[in-house]
């Protein structure tokens, strides 16, 4: 089994069918925008693709998934009828756990590999949004997923960036949406402000 490089004392892995109980934990513990992964989706999602964990300690402290947009999990269902995603498209699900940088950055840089699309949960996730800008992903648009409940949705791709920037305040998510949809794209996070172009 491949481990990854990241800072001492944490290892970054793919999880065997045998811990899906404990991600289960993981993400029941981090409440309403996490409820997508009860043991019977995670089972599904880990036939369909990968699920990653970051151990500190020897203790499974954050995990997250990679798998095909057309899987038949809830989530990806979700996603898929937003239209942004081919089924061949692989999703990169919401981290839960760690919210420590190093973490989540070294649980990104890993997943990321995988993936060609991102899912945030709006309302509880905003820390992980300067990972995902580190691990080449855009920011293209925000939409109601499982459960009606606001995503982040994040792209790699190639993008033109000769247009001039904008700053917009992360926490004025009404909007960021307004932006997004009239096809402006964030590029990176600068404190509290997404650089959109």
């Amino acid at each position: 089994m491949q481990n990854y490089s990241c800072p001492p004392k944490l290892r970054v892995r793919r999880l065997l069918k045998n811990e899906i109980g404990s991600a289960y934990k993981i993400y029941a513990e981090a409440g309403r925008d996490y409820r997508f992964a009860s043991e019977e989706q995670l089972l599904k999602i880990y036939e369909n693709g990968v699920i990653w964990g970051a151990f500190e300690g020897g203790a499974l402290d954050a995990c997250t998934a990679v798998c095909r947009a057309d899987s038949p999990a809830d989530i990806c269902t979700a996603a898929m009828k937003t239209r942004l995603f081919l089924p061949e498209n692989t999703l990169m699900l919401p981290c839960a756990g760690g919210c420590d940088e190093n973490i989540l950055s070294s649980i990104f840089s890993c997943a990321a590999l995988d993936a060609d699309s991102l899912l945030i949960p709006v309302k509880s996730a905003s820390n992980q949004l300067s990972s995902a800008f580190d691990a080449g992903f855009s920011l293209v648009a925000m939409r109601p997923l499982f459960e009606l409940r606001p995503h982040y949705i994040f792209k790699r791709k190639s993008l033109d960036f000769k247009s001039p920037s904008v700053k917009m305040n992360i926490a004025d998510t009404l909007s960021l949406s307004r932006a997004l949809e009239n096809g402006f794209t964030g590029v990176s996070l600068e404190r509290e402000y997404v650089i959109m172009k």
